[in-house]
């Protein structure tokens, strides 16, 4: 078996036809069949003759076919340089860019106040919802995502299914979810519900003063509970009966006496303790938490009971490095890292600090720039226009019959 060998030099001419300035070969496979005949390409100046290999058969099967590759100096579709490109050529992807799609310039839009948005996909600006409970179910342009999937009986849950007469529609599902029942097309918790209370439509009566001359227990109200109206509640998330004396009425009890946003022994719920050292806290309006554990440091306001605390590792974190509140410098296009409490600086992957200042930080796009292409220091041939495409130089298949591309 024999292969053929395209063993050209860029400074040969055939047929009056130059050769374009040639770089790395590629390997085409076999040129020839098993049986030693021709596989159909025909002898030219690109090939040597069958004559002037036979002397040396053995050697040329054991080479490789290789097809000459050249610089390629324009941009082939979809990529396309869209701006200045001093440093950046072929920059831009025209199926998939949002600022320049199918063209340069051609930015998609968004529309909030109809809940629609364009996304760049096949290089056409294509119209999505922003928000997954809300569609476009009457398929008109102009009032966007009208329908909330989540609440609308005719397209409950996706556009069409419509619920029966009288049945709500609760978070995209035609009917109540356990624990409520239907109440003239709302879903109700007739436990605790002061309008339906027990029953659909049995609101209880407000009584201004029911335990005259004396006050209502502290951080108490009377509501429906259990089913029944004018039942001792906590009228509030933060405090707790934890004692379990609110039943007792009026006389017998000290209300709801817990504080379980701030009490380590009651955090959250009566009877939930913290560890020692822990704090019982609400960390950006989250329900309370015993919070802070080993290798944690509370950051934050910690001498007043309503303050915001964080747990924070300031050993590893950028905002917090070494101790509460020592944030990291920044650099342009750079990443602020902090290790073992000391704070460092870091390239994104596909960026570099090719100049070696943290000044302008990881200013070279390895993606893109033809002087820094894939490495610092890897160009391209800039002068020829070469552009640098995902990190790699442009190169193309020699035309042997033309100029440049």
């Amino acid at each position: 078996m024999k292969t053929r060998l395209l063993g050209l030099t860029c400074a040969l001419t055939v047929v009056g036809f130059a050769l374009q300035a040639c770089a790395t070969n590629v390997s085409l496979g076999p040129g020839l069949d098993e049986a030693g005949t021709d596989s159909g390409a025909s002898s030219s100046g690109f090939l040597p003759s069958p004559a002037d290999d036979a002397g040396d058969a053995d050697a040329t099967a054991t080479l490789p076919e290789t097809l000459k590759e050249c610089i390629g100096t324009e941009c082939t579709w979809p990529r396309a340089t869209c701006g200045d490109g001093s440093t950046a050529r072929c920059n831009v992807d025209l199926l998939s860019d949002n600022d320049n799609c199918g063209e340069c310039g051609n930015k998609c839009k968004e529309y909030p106040i109809v809940q629609l948005a364009t996304q760049c996909t096949n290089g056409r600006c294509q119209p999505f919802c922003m928000s997954a409970r809300l569609q476009d179910c009457n398929g008109l342009v102009d009032d966007g995502c009208e329908s909330d999937v989540g609440s609308d009986t005719n397209n409950c849950g996706l556009c069409g299914n419509k619920c029966p007469d009288g049945v709500p529609c609760n978070n995209g599902t035609c009917g109540c979810p356990s624990g409520t029942v239907n109440c003239d097309g709302n879903c109700v918790d007739i436990s605790k519900d002061n309008d339906n209370c027990g029953a659909c439509g049995n609101a209880c009566q407000w009584v201004s003063e029911p335990c005259e001359p004396k006050e209502l227990p502290p951080n108490t109200m009377q509501w429906c509970s259990q089913g029944q109206c004018g039942q001792f509640v906590c009228s509030s998330i933060i405090y707790k009966d934890c004692n379990g004396d609110l039943k007792f009425g009026c006389d017998s009890t000290d209300g709801c006496e817990t504080d379980v946003y701030h009490d380590s022994n009651n955090c959250g719920r009566c009877g939930n303790k913290c560890a020692p050292g822990q704090y019982c806290r609400s960390i950006l309006g989250a329900p309370p938490q015993c919070v802070c554990g080993p290798g944690e440091t509370a950051c934050g306001d910690l001498a007043n009971p309503d303050g915001d605390i964080e747990c924070i590792d300031v050993a590893n974190d950028p905002k917090n490095c070494g101790a509460c509140g020592h944030a990291c410098p920044t650099a342009p296009n750079a990443n602020a890292v902090c290790r073992s409490g000391i704070c460092g600086l870091e390239c994104p992957p596909n960026r570099a600090d090719c100049n070696g200042s943290w000044a302008d930080g990881c200013e070279i796009d390895l993606l893109s720039d033809m002087r820094n292409c894939g490495a610092c220091g890897q160009a391209c041939e800039a002068d020829a226009g070469q552009p640098c495409i995902n990190g790699s130089c442009l190169m193309v298949e020699c035309d042997a019959g033309g100029g440049p591309h």
